[in-house]
Protein backbone atom coordinates (compact mmCIF):
# COMPACT_ATOMS: atom_id res chain seq x y z
CA UNK A 1 0.00 0.00 0.00
CA UNK A 2 2.81 2.30 0.86
CA UNK A 3 4.59 1.55 -2.43
CA UNK A 4 1.48 2.43 -4.44
CA UNK A 5 1.31 5.89 -2.71
CA UNK A 6 4.91 6.66 -3.65
CA UNK A 7 4.28 5.72 -7.29
CA UNK A 8 1.15 7.91 -7.41
CA UNK A 9 3.14 10.86 -5.92
CA UNK A 10 5.89 10.54 -8.52
CA UNK A 11 3.38 10.32 -11.33
CA UNK A 12 1.62 13.47 -10.12
CA UNK A 13 4.87 15.36 -9.86
CA UNK A 14 5.85 14.37 -13.38
CA UNK A 15 2.52 15.57 -14.70
CA UNK A 16 2.90 18.92 -12.97
CA UNK A 17 6.39 19.39 -14.35
CA UNK A 18 5.25 18.44 -17.81
CA UNK A 19 2.32 20.84 -17.82
CA UNK A 20 4.10 23.82 -16.18
CA UNK A 21 7.65 23.36 -17.35
CA UNK A 22 7.95 26.95 -18.52
CA UNK A 23 7.36 28.18 -15.04
CA UNK A 24 10.22 26.21 -13.49
CA UNK A 25 12.98 26.54 -16.14
CA UNK A 26 14.26 29.73 -17.88
CA UNK A 27 13.20 30.31 -21.46
CA UNK A 28 15.65 29.24 -24.12
CA UNK A 29 15.76 32.82 -25.50
CA UNK A 30 16.85 34.23 -22.14
CA UNK A 31 19.70 31.74 -21.81
CA UNK A 32 21.08 32.78 -25.18
CA UNK A 33 21.22 36.55 -24.32
CA UNK A 34 24.77 37.98 -23.78
CA UNK A 35 25.40 40.75 -21.16
CA UNK A 36 25.81 44.30 -22.54
CA UNK A 37 29.50 45.40 -22.53
CA UNK A 38 30.44 49.06 -22.98
CA UNK A 39 33.13 49.99 -25.46
CA UNK A 40 36.76 49.56 -24.47
CA UNK A 41 37.51 53.19 -25.27
CA UNK A 42 34.73 54.44 -23.00
CA UNK A 43 35.75 52.33 -20.01
CA UNK A 44 39.51 52.32 -20.06
CA UNK A 45 40.96 55.41 -21.74
CA UNK A 46 40.32 58.76 -23.34
CA UNK A 47 41.81 60.00 -26.57
CA UNK A 48 42.98 63.39 -27.80
CA UNK A 49 44.09 64.73 -31.13
CA UNK A 50 47.65 65.92 -31.62
CA UNK A 51 47.35 69.64 -32.38
CA UNK A 52 49.34 72.72 -33.36
CA UNK A 53 49.19 75.77 -31.12
CA UNK A 54 50.84 77.56 -28.19
CA UNK A 55 52.27 76.03 -25.04
CA UNK A 56 52.20 78.78 -22.42
CA UNK A 57 53.41 78.74 -18.82
CA UNK A 58 51.64 81.29 -16.64
CA UNK A 59 51.49 82.34 -13.01
CA UNK A 60 48.08 82.80 -11.43
CA UNK A 61 47.45 84.78 -8.25
CA UNK A 62 44.26 85.71 -6.44
CA UNK A 63 44.09 89.20 -4.95
CA UNK A 64 41.78 91.58 -3.07
CA UNK A 65 41.02 95.22 -3.74
CA UNK A 66 41.58 96.86 -0.34
CA UNK A 67 43.67 99.34 1.57
CA UNK A 68 47.21 99.04 0.30
CA UNK A 69 48.59 98.88 3.84
CA UNK A 70 47.02 98.17 7.19
CA UNK A 71 48.75 97.73 10.54
CA UNK A 72 47.49 97.20 14.08
CA UNK A 73 49.86 98.39 16.81
CA UNK A 74 50.23 96.92 20.29
CA UNK A 75 52.94 96.48 22.90
CA UNK A 76 54.55 93.05 22.78
CA UNK A 77 55.33 93.05 26.50
CA UNK A 78 54.51 95.21 29.49
CA UNK A 79 56.40 95.13 32.79
CA UNK A 80 54.55 95.40 36.09
CA UNK A 81 56.15 98.77 36.80
CA UNK A 82 55.26 100.34 33.44
CA UNK A 83 52.02 101.99 32.41
CA UNK A 84 50.61 103.60 29.28
CA UNK A 85 51.85 107.15 29.44
CA UNK A 86 49.91 108.51 26.47
CA UNK A 87 48.31 107.77 23.10
CA UNK A 88 49.35 110.67 20.88
CA UNK A 89 46.88 110.24 18.01
CA UNK A 90 43.12 110.33 17.48
CA UNK A 91 40.86 108.41 15.14
CA UNK A 92 40.78 110.02 11.69
CA UNK A 93 44.15 111.73 12.14
CA UNK A 94 46.70 111.59 9.32
CA UNK A 95 50.12 110.29 10.38
CA UNK A 96 53.55 110.09 8.76
CA UNK A 97 56.02 107.22 8.83
CA UNK A 98 58.19 107.40 11.98
CA UNK A 99 55.62 109.30 14.03
CA UNK A 100 55.19 108.06 17.64
CA UNK A 101 51.62 106.84 18.10
CA UNK A 102 51.70 105.79 21.77
CA UNK A 103 54.22 105.39 24.55
CA UNK A 104 54.70 103.52 27.81
CA UNK A 105 56.31 105.21 30.80
CA UNK A 106 60.05 105.53 30.18
CA UNK A 107 61.32 105.76 33.76
CA UNK A 108 65.10 106.25 33.76
CA UNK A 109 65.33 105.28 30.09
CA UNK A 110 65.24 108.90 28.91
CA UNK A 111 68.30 109.77 31.02
CA UNK A 112 70.14 106.63 29.86
CA UNK A 113 69.51 107.51 26.22
CA UNK A 114 70.72 111.06 26.80
CA UNK A 115 73.95 109.88 28.45
CA UNK A 116 74.63 107.23 25.80
CA UNK A 117 74.02 109.73 22.99
CA UNK A 118 76.39 112.25 24.58
CA UNK A 119 79.11 109.60 24.94
CA UNK A 120 78.70 108.57 21.31
CA UNK A 121 78.74 112.18 20.06
CA UNK A 122 81.87 112.91 22.11
CA UNK A 123 83.72 109.95 20.56
CA UNK A 124 82.60 110.96 17.07
CA UNK A 125 83.77 114.54 17.62
CA UNK A 126 87.17 113.41 18.97
CA UNK A 127 87.60 111.08 16.01
CA UNK A 128 86.86 113.88 13.56
CA UNK A 129 89.42 116.18 15.21
CA UNK A 130 92.09 113.45 15.49
CA UNK A 131 91.57 112.43 11.83
CA UNK A 132 92.09 116.04 10.76
CA UNK A 133 95.28 116.34 12.82
CA UNK A 134 96.52 113.01 11.48
CA UNK A 135 95.98 114.17 7.93
CA UNK A 136 97.85 117.40 8.62
CA UNK A 137 100.78 115.53 10.22
CA UNK A 138 101.04 113.08 7.32
CA UNK A 139 101.28 116.05 4.95
CA UNK A 140 104.11 117.50 7.09
CA UNK A 141 105.99 114.19 6.86
CA UNK A 142 105.58 114.15 3.07
CA UNK A 143 106.87 117.71 2.73
CA UNK A 144 109.87 116.94 4.94
CA UNK A 145 110.71 113.99 2.74
CA UNK A 146 110.28 116.04 -0.46
CA UNK A 147 112.69 118.74 0.80
CA UNK A 148 115.16 116.31 2.39
CA UNK A 149 114.43 117.44 5.93
CA UNK A 150 114.45 115.32 9.06
CA UNK A 151 111.08 114.36 10.52
CA UNK A 152 110.36 112.89 13.96
CA UNK A 153 107.29 110.65 13.48
CA UNK A 154 106.65 110.07 17.20
CA UNK A 155 103.72 112.52 17.20
CA UNK A 156 102.35 110.94 14.04
CA UNK A 157 102.33 107.48 15.64
CA UNK A 158 100.66 108.83 18.76
CA UNK A 159 97.85 110.27 16.61
CA UNK A 160 97.44 106.95 14.80
CA UNK A 161 97.22 105.08 18.12
CA UNK A 162 94.72 107.60 19.49
CA UNK A 163 92.51 107.30 16.42
CA UNK A 164 92.53 103.52 16.73
CA UNK A 165 91.47 103.75 20.41
CA UNK A 166 88.72 106.24 19.55
CA UNK A 167 87.37 103.90 16.85
CA UNK A 168 87.03 101.15 19.47
CA UNK A 169 85.39 103.56 21.93
CA UNK A 170 82.96 104.78 19.29
CA UNK A 171 82.03 101.20 18.38
CA UNK A 172 81.28 100.36 22.03
CA UNK A 173 79.36 103.62 22.52
CA UNK A 174 77.27 102.83 19.43
CA UNK A 175 76.47 99.34 20.74
CA UNK A 176 75.39 100.83 24.05
CA UNK A 177 73.24 103.46 22.35
CA UNK A 178 71.56 100.89 20.07
CA UNK A 179 70.87 98.63 23.04
CA UNK A 180 69.07 101.44 24.88
CA UNK A 181 67.22 102.48 21.71
CA UNK A 182 66.01 98.91 21.40
CA UNK A 183 64.54 99.17 24.88
CA UNK A 184 62.94 102.45 23.84
CA UNK A 185 61.38 100.83 20.76
CA UNK A 186 59.68 98.31 23.05
CA UNK A 187 58.01 101.21 24.87
CA UNK A 188 56.94 103.21 21.82
CA UNK A 189 54.55 102.49 18.96
CA UNK A 190 55.83 104.14 15.77
CA UNK A 191 53.94 104.44 12.46
CA UNK A 192 55.56 102.36 9.75
CA UNK A 193 54.00 104.21 6.82
CA UNK A 194 51.97 107.30 5.92
CA UNK A 195 48.28 106.76 6.55
CA UNK A 196 45.12 107.49 8.53
CA UNK A 197 44.32 106.32 12.07
CA UNK A 198 41.16 104.18 11.83
CA UNK A 199 41.04 102.88 15.40
CA UNK A 200 42.16 104.07 18.85
CA UNK A 201 41.55 102.03 22.02
CA UNK A 202 39.72 103.90 24.73
CA UNK A 203 40.60 103.31 28.38
CA UNK A 204 38.78 104.11 31.57
CA UNK A 205 41.99 103.33 33.45
CA UNK A 206 45.53 102.66 32.28
CA UNK A 207 45.83 99.60 34.55
CA UNK A 208 43.68 97.65 32.07
CA UNK A 209 46.44 97.67 29.46
CA UNK A 210 47.56 94.17 28.41
CA UNK A 211 50.41 92.93 26.21
CA UNK A 212 49.22 92.28 22.66
CA UNK A 213 46.12 94.43 23.05
CA UNK A 214 45.36 96.51 19.92
CA UNK A 215 45.79 100.19 20.76
CA UNK A 216 46.00 101.91 17.38
CA UNK A 217 45.25 100.88 13.81
CA UNK A 218 46.60 102.76 10.78
CA UNK A 219 45.54 102.24 7.17
CA UNK A 220 46.82 103.78 3.95
CA UNK A 221 44.56 106.33 2.34
CA UNK A 222 44.40 104.67 -1.08
CA UNK A 223 43.24 101.20 -2.16
CA UNK A 224 44.89 98.76 -4.54
CA UNK A 225 44.99 95.09 -5.40
CA UNK A 226 46.98 93.15 -2.81
CA UNK A 227 48.28 89.59 -2.96
CA UNK A 228 51.01 87.44 -1.36
CA UNK A 229 53.73 85.61 -3.28
CA UNK A 230 56.57 83.21 -2.52
CA UNK A 231 58.21 84.24 -5.84
CA UNK A 232 58.86 87.98 -5.30
CA UNK A 233 61.37 88.01 -8.15
CA UNK A 234 58.45 87.70 -10.61
CA UNK A 235 56.87 90.92 -9.29
CA UNK A 236 59.48 93.54 -10.06
CA UNK A 237 58.45 97.04 -8.96
CA UNK A 238 56.95 98.81 -11.98
CA UNK A 239 55.92 95.59 -13.74
CA UNK A 240 52.52 95.88 -15.42
CA UNK A 241 49.91 93.14 -14.98
CA UNK A 242 46.23 92.60 -15.78
CA UNK A 243 43.70 91.94 -13.02
CA UNK A 244 40.43 90.24 -13.93
CA UNK A 245 37.39 90.77 -11.67
CA UNK A 246 33.67 90.07 -11.95
CA UNK A 247 33.18 93.78 -12.72
CA UNK A 248 35.80 94.14 -15.42
CA UNK A 249 39.47 93.93 -16.36
CA UNK A 250 41.94 96.42 -14.89
CA UNK A 251 45.50 97.37 -15.77
CA UNK A 252 47.79 97.62 -12.76
CA UNK A 253 51.47 97.90 -11.95
CA UNK A 254 53.55 96.69 -9.03
CA UNK A 255 53.92 99.62 -6.64
CA UNK A 256 55.71 97.97 -3.73
CA UNK A 257 56.88 94.64 -2.30
CA UNK A 258 56.70 94.26 1.47
CA UNK A 259 58.64 91.32 2.91
CA UNK A 260 56.60 89.20 5.34
CA UNK A 261 59.30 86.63 6.09
CA UNK A 262 62.23 84.96 4.32
CA UNK A 263 59.92 83.19 1.86
CA UNK A 264 56.87 85.42 1.35
CA UNK A 265 56.20 89.00 0.36
CA UNK A 266 53.07 91.12 0.06
CA UNK A 267 52.59 92.58 -3.42
CA UNK A 268 50.83 95.97 -3.66
CA UNK A 269 49.41 96.87 -7.07
CA UNK A 270 48.34 100.33 -8.17
CA UNK A 271 45.31 100.37 -10.48
CA UNK A 272 46.02 102.42 -13.61
CA UNK A 273 42.43 102.61 -14.91
CA UNK A 274 40.19 102.81 -11.81
CA UNK A 275 36.42 103.37 -12.12
CA UNK A 276 33.26 103.35 -10.02
CA UNK A 277 32.93 99.58 -10.37
CA UNK A 278 35.91 99.05 -8.08
CA UNK A 279 34.69 98.39 -4.54
CA UNK A 280 36.62 97.49 -1.43
CA UNK A 281 37.12 93.73 -0.78
CA UNK A 282 36.48 92.88 -4.45
CA UNK A 283 38.22 89.67 -5.55
CA UNK A 284 40.51 89.57 -8.57
CA UNK A 285 42.84 87.26 -10.44
CA UNK A 286 46.29 88.10 -11.82
CA UNK A 287 47.58 86.01 -14.73
CA UNK A 288 50.78 86.73 -16.56
CA UNK A 289 53.01 84.80 -18.90
CA UNK A 290 56.29 83.33 -17.69
CA UNK A 291 57.42 81.30 -20.71
CA UNK A 292 55.97 80.15 -24.03
CA UNK A 293 56.49 78.11 -27.19
CA UNK A 294 54.43 79.47 -30.10
CA UNK A 295 52.85 77.51 -32.99
CA UNK A 296 54.25 74.12 -31.98
CA UNK A 297 52.93 70.55 -32.03
CA UNK A 298 51.53 69.57 -28.64
CA UNK A 299 49.64 66.83 -26.77
CA UNK A 300 47.84 66.94 -23.39
CA UNK A 301 50.12 66.36 -20.42
CA UNK A 302 48.18 63.17 -19.59
CA UNK A 303 49.31 61.56 -22.86
CA UNK A 304 52.98 61.65 -21.86
CA UNK A 305 54.66 58.49 -20.47
CA UNK A 306 58.10 58.23 -18.88
CA UNK A 307 60.09 55.26 -20.18
CA UNK A 308 63.37 55.25 -18.26
CA UNK A 309 65.21 58.35 -19.42
CA UNK A 310 62.92 58.83 -22.44
CA UNK A 311 59.39 60.03 -23.09
CA UNK A 312 56.74 58.18 -25.09
CA UNK A 313 53.08 58.38 -26.09
CA UNK A 314 50.57 55.73 -27.17
CA UNK A 315 49.07 56.44 -30.59
CA UNK A 316 45.73 54.93 -31.58
CA UNK A 317 46.21 53.70 -35.17
CA UNK A 318 43.56 53.26 -37.88
CA UNK A 319 42.85 49.69 -36.76
CA UNK A 320 42.08 50.87 -33.23
CA UNK A 321 45.30 49.32 -31.85
CA UNK A 322 47.74 51.02 -29.49
CA UNK A 323 51.18 51.85 -30.84
CA UNK A 324 53.91 53.18 -28.53
CA UNK A 325 56.15 55.89 -29.92
CA UNK A 326 59.14 57.60 -28.39
CA UNK A 327 58.93 61.37 -28.63
CA UNK A 328 61.23 64.36 -28.18
CA UNK A 329 59.63 66.95 -25.91
CA UNK A 330 60.16 70.67 -25.38
CA UNK A 331 58.18 72.76 -22.91
CA UNK A 332 56.10 70.85 -20.37
CA UNK A 333 53.30 72.75 -18.66
CA UNK A 334 51.24 70.86 -16.12
CA UNK A 335 48.12 72.86 -15.28
CA UNK A 336 44.37 72.52 -15.18
CA UNK A 337 42.78 70.98 -18.27
CA UNK A 338 40.14 73.70 -18.33
CA UNK A 339 42.73 76.49 -18.52
CA UNK A 340 44.36 75.08 -21.64
CA UNK A 341 47.75 75.07 -19.93
CA UNK A 342 47.93 71.28 -19.55
CA UNK A 343 50.18 70.82 -22.60
CA UNK A 344 53.48 69.25 -23.70
CA UNK A 345 55.43 70.50 -26.72
CA UNK A 346 56.34 67.61 -29.06
CA UNK A 347 59.37 68.23 -31.27
CA UNK A 348 59.32 64.85 -33.00
CA UNK A 349 57.62 61.44 -32.84
CA UNK A 350 53.99 62.29 -33.67
CA UNK A 351 52.27 64.59 -36.14
CA UNK A 352 49.26 66.91 -35.92
CA UNK A 353 46.01 65.07 -36.62
CA UNK A 354 47.08 61.77 -35.05
CA UNK A 355 45.22 60.49 -32.00
CA UNK A 356 46.95 59.73 -28.69
CA UNK A 357 45.71 57.94 -25.58
CA UNK A 358 45.30 60.09 -22.47
CA UNK A 359 45.26 58.75 -18.95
Amino acid sequence: MKGKKIKLGCTAMAAVLLLGGCAFFPEEEELRKAPIVSSLEEDYFRTAEVKTGDVVETLRYYCDYRKKKSESYSFAKIDQDTYLEEIYVKQGETVKAGMVLAQLSLGSLEEEIKEAQEAYDKCAESMEYTSAMLGFERERKKLAKDYGKKYDDEYLKSLEDKLERLEDEKYLAELKLNEIKEKLSERQLVAEFDGVVTFVKKFDGWHWLRAGEELVKVESEGCGFVTVTDMPETFNVGREVTVTTENGIYDAKVEELVELDKKRSTVILEVMNPNDQLVENMKGQIVFEVNSARNVTYVPYGALRVMGDQYAVYVLNKDGMREMRYVEVGMIVKGSIESGENRVEIKSGVNPGEVVIVR
